[in-house]
C-alpha cells in the first residue's frame, strides 16, 4: 500500500471504526512531553488520586484491597501517600477481571481484552477501555516521530507469532497497516532467500520486534546485500527483550541506522521509549512508574511498579511487573519533562525452540497457544515450556484453582495447533504441576522456556 494513503486515510479510518480517538489524543501527548518535570509528576499524582477514588466506589475487589492495606481513605498528594496504596500482583489481575465480568457489562459496555503473561509464565487478562487504548496508540505515534517515523511508514515486523499466511483477516490487517510480518522460521535457510527477496521488494522504512529476532535478521542478511535490501531503513525499534548497550551499538553498525529501545508490557502497552539523545523516557501522560525495594533486590535496583493513569475499566495501580530497574533516575539532555528510566534487567533473549527439520522457532509461538487457551476459559495460572529432546516439547501447567486439567484434550490441542509451525515430527506432552515445582531452578520471571538438549 502507498505509505501516504495508509497514513492519511486508512489508519485514521481504522481508528474511527474502532471508536478510538487516537488523533484527538495526539496534541495532549505531544504537549505533555515538554512540560516541566515537576508539573508532570504533580499531574500524575492528581490523576492517580482521581483514579483511586473512582475505583474505591466502582470496584469491590479494589475497595477490599485498599481496606486491607489501611488505605481506604487515602488522598494522594505526595510520595508518602502513594506508598500507602496496595501493590497489585498478577493474581490480583485475575481476581479483578473475574469480578468485572461477573458484574456484567452494565458499567463498562465497551472494553477490549489484553492477554498477558507470555514472558512470565503466569497468564492473565487485562480489560482496557477505548480511551486508554487510544492514549497508548497516540503515545506510540509521538515517540516514533522522535525518529522520523510516521503512521503508514513501511514496517517489517519480526515477532514470535508466526506470520498469518492463509489467515485472511491477519493478512488484511498487515496490508492495511502497511507492514510485513516475519518470524524466526522465515530467517532459516529453507525460507531465507525468499524472505529477503520479499523484504527487498517491500522496502521497509523501519524494523519493529523482538531484540533477538532483529539481531538474527541482521546476522542472516549477507553483508553484500544489506545496503540493497534495507536502503530505505530509518530505524529499528527493539522491544520485549533486554538490549545491552554493546548489542545496541553492534546492531546500529550492522543495520546502518539508529536502534531504539522500547519498554512496555501487555498490561499497559508502551511504558518508556528511547529518544535520539539516548534517554528512556517514561510516557508520563499515560503511566506512573516507581522503583520499589522489598529488600532482597541487588544494590541500587528496585522492582518496577507501573500505574496506568487512563484505564477506568480495571485498576492497574502500583502493579508489580517483576522487572528490576536502577533506583537512580538518569537525566536526559533532550529537554523533555517526562522522567527517564535506567536499563531494565530481566527479560531474557534467545528463547528458541529447535524444530526438527525446520530450524529455530521463537518459543513465543507456544506462549500464544497458552494464551488462546486462557481466552477460552482454561484456568491456567502458571506454565513452562521445556524442550528435552529435539523432537519433544513438554508443557507444564499449573491450574488456577483446585480442578484438574483434561490433559488428553490439551495435548491434542497443542499437537494440532503447533504442527503448522514446529512440524509434524514434534511430539508434545502436557502435564499438570504446582507453582513450587516450577520455581525450582528458575532464574527470573522471564524463564518461561527451558532447553535441556545436550549440545
Amino acid at each position: 500500500m502507498n505509505p501516504s494513503l495508509s497514513r492519511r486515510f486508512v489508519q485514521p479510518l481504522i481508528f474511527g471504526l474502532r471508536r478510538m480517538p487516537v488523533l484527538a489524543c495526539l496534541p495532549r501527548i505531544d504537549g505533555s512531553q515538554w512540560a516541566d518535570a515537576t508539573a508532570v509528576h504533580q499531574r500524575q499524582l492528581q490523576r492517580l488520586d482521581e483514579l483511586v477514588r473512582h475505583f474505591r466506589s466502582a470496584d469491590p475487589v479494589y475497595e477490599r484491597l485498599l481496606r486491607a492495606a489501611g488505605a481506604d481513605d487515602v488522598k494522594i498528594r505526595d510520595e508518602a501517600d502513594l506508598v500507602r496504596l496496595p501493590i497489585l500482583e498478577r493474581s490480583h489481575l485475575r481476581e479483578l477481571a473475574d469480578g468485572i465480568r461477573q458484574r456484567g457489562r452494565g458499567r463498562h459496555p465497551r472494553f477490549s481484552v489484553r492477554l498477558t503473561g507470555g514472558s512470565t509464565g503466569a497468564p492473565a487478562a487485562v480489560l482496557i477501555d477505548p480511551a486508554a487504548s487510544a492514549m497508548s496508540l497516540a503515545a506510540r505515534v509521538i515517540c516514533q516521530r522522535w525518529h522520523g517515523l510516521e503512521l503508514g511508514h513501511r514496517q517489517v515486523r519480526l515477532w514470535g507469532r508466526p506470520p498469518a499466511s492463509g489467515h485472511l483477516r491477519a493478512s488484511l490487517k498487515d496490508w492495511l497497516l502497511n507492514r510485513m510480518s516475519l518470524d524466526s522460521l522465515a530467517l532459516e535457510p529453507p525460507q531465507l532467500a525468499r524472505s529477503l527477496a520479499r523484504v527487498s521488494r517491500f522496502g521497509p522504512e523501519y524494523l519493529y520486534g523482538y531484540t533477538s529476532l532483529i539481531q538474527l535478521f541482521a546476522e542472516r542478511i549477507p553483508s553484500g546485500q544489506l545496503a540493497g535490501i534495507l536502503h530505505r531503513l530509518m530505524a529499528a525499534v527493539c522491544t520485549s527483550e533486554t538490549m545491552l548497550a554493546p548489542q545496541q551499538a553492534q546492531l546500529e553498525r550492522a543495520l546502518g541506522c539508529p536502534v531504539v529501545e522500547e519498554y512496555g508490557c501487555s498490561e499497559v502497552d508502551i511504558i518508556a521509549y528511547q529518544c535520539p539523545a539516548g534517554g528512556r523516557h517514561v510516557v508520563g501522560e499515560n503511566v506512573l512508574v516507581e522503583t520499589h525495594r522489598d529488600g532482597d533486590e541487588p544494590d541500587g535496583y528496585g522492582q518496577v511498579l507501573v500505574t496506568d493513569l487512563n484505564n477506568r475499566v480495571m485498576p492497574i495501580i502500583r502493579y508489580r511487573l517483576g522487572d528490576l530497574a536502577p533506583l537512580e533516575r538518569p537525566r536526559c539532555s533532550c529537554g523533555r519533562g517526562w522522567p527517564c528510566l535506567g536499563p531494565v534487567l530481566g527479560r531474557s533473549q534467545g528463547q528458541y525452540i529447535q524444530a526438527p527439520g525446520r530450524g529455530l522457532v521463537h518459543s513465543q509461538m507456544v506462549v500464544y497457544l497458552v494464551e488462546r487457551l486462557v481466552a477460552k476459559g482454561v484456568g491456567i495460572s502458571r506454565f513452562k515450556i521445556i524442550q528435552d529432546e529435539v523432537d519433544h516439547l513438554r508443557i507444564a501447567l499449573v491450574p488456577s484453582d483446585q480442578t484438574s486439567f483434561d490433559l488428553a484434550g490439551l495435548g491434542a490441542f497443542f499437537r494440532r495447533e503447533g504442527q503448522a509451525v514446529l512440524g509434524p515430527d514434534m511430539t508434545w506432552t502436557v502435564e499438570q504441576t504446582t507453582s513450587e515445582m516450577l520455581e525450582r531452578g528458575r532464574i527470573n520471571k522471564f524463564q518461561h522456556f527451558e532447553s535441556r538438549i545436550v549440545s
